[in-house]
């Protein structure tokens, strides 16, 4: 998927699109539904990786998970907000390339990105759709709390009938 984006990126760079309606299409719909993925798998990755080993401490791992998902929606909560409301009134200033407004950049690497595949906002809803989607993982079957590998003959990715559904509680 790393290439096929690489080339996608290319291609964007050098396209000029038809109208502005196209590229804020392009944006904000078409590029986050790509991109969203990256993110998502690898915080799934990550979040596999680094999961502890009890079933008490993966609760406690993955609700805080959910609650850094959390403060990443509270610290963009004007984002969120429009991006979830369907607004359109603010969009040439979101998703069209070259309207680089420093008080929009809420991303730490804003500096390194590319301003010919790049926008104010489009990270950000990729960003947003990937936080839903590990909420969502985490809080259903997908990240459901397994006991200990305990030995070579044992499939380490046995599923429990513990779920992460009962993290919403919590939450």
């Amino acid at each position: 998927m790393g290439d096929a984006f690489q080339r996608l990126r290319e291609f964007i760079s050098t396209y000029t699109f038809k109208n502005e309606a196209e590229e804020i299409e392009f944006f904000k719909i078409i590029k986050p539904h790509l991109y969203h993925r990256l993110i998502y798998y690898r915080k799934v990755y990550n979040i596999e990786m680094n999961r502890p080993v009890g079933i008490e401490s993966q609760y406690a791992y993955l609700h805080d998970e959910i609650k850094a998902i959390d403060r990443y929606n509270d610290k963009h909560s004007d984002f969120v907000r429009y991006y979830r409301s369907g607004m359109t009134h603010l969009d040439s200033l979101y998703y069209l390339r070259n309207r680089t407004d420093a008080a929009l950049y809420l991303e730490s690497f804003h500096y390194e990105r590319d301003p010919k595949f790049s926008t104010n906002a489009d990270f950000m809803a990729a960003r947003i759709m990937a936080n839903d989607r590990n909420v969502g993982a985490a809080t259903s079957r997908e990240f459901t709390v397994r006991p200990a590998y305990v030995g070579p003959l044992e499939n380490r990715f046995t599923r429990t009938n513990l779920r992460l559904g009962q993290l919403q509680s919590i939450r």
